[in-house]
């Protein structure tokens, strides 16, 4: 590798760095969908498990398949 295409990259980098533009899903819509998605799951698994709702514990099997 040449300097000339070392820079290149380095350039190239920081201009992703900056544009944020490859960035992983990581919040937005997304984080949001499975932060909801969790947060009611566990609260049905304590409703469950402390028979505060009238369902039995093997529904906690099925819960679970449910979220995955």
């Amino acid at each position: 590798m040449t300097n000339e295409t070392l820079l290149e990259d380095l350039e190239n980098a920081a201009r992703i760095a900056r544009e944020g533009s490859d960035m992983p899903l990581c919040g937005g819509p997304i984080g949001l969908l499975w932060g909801v998605l969790i947060t009611v799951t566990m609260g049905v698994h304590y409703l469950i498990a402390e028979q505060i709702i009238g369902l039995p514990y093997t529904a906690l099997p099925f819960l679970w398949i449910a979220f995955g």
